[in-house]
């Protein structure tokens, strides 16, 4: 090899050995490595936690009640949408065609 591949790659090393460097957090604190909760209490946490309700859920802490049951039953809900669904001019809006008139076939 030459001397100035050489040189490129010791040059090239030293870049990256003071580049690689651990960054320092200061506000980070320092937990202790060994516990003070036993085993057991900690598979007592954890079972308790998993059972009960989440508090993180959607609407947890709101105040709403549930929504009520409907009165109306499905056949007739459905019944009503097919009739809807197969009414004649249900999407018909004047503002849909041009210059805002509507067919006059419809």
């Amino acid at each position: 090899m030459t001397a100035s591949k050489i040189l490129a790659a010791a040059a090239f090393s030293l870049l990256a050995v003071a580049g690689a460097h651990a960054d320092v957090y200061d506000n980070i604190p320092n937990f202790p490595g060994t516990s003070q909760v036993s085993r057991a209490e900690v598979s007592a946490g954890a079972y308790t936690a998993a059972r009960s309700a989440d508090p993180y859920r959607e609407g947890a802490t709101a105040s709403m009640q549930p929504s009520r049951t409907s009165t109306v039953d499905r056949a007739s809900v459905r019944e009503q949408a097919v009739a809807a669904a197969h009414a004649k001019n249900q999407t018909v809006q004047a503002s849909s065609y041009v210059n805002s008139r509507a067919p006059s076939s419809l």
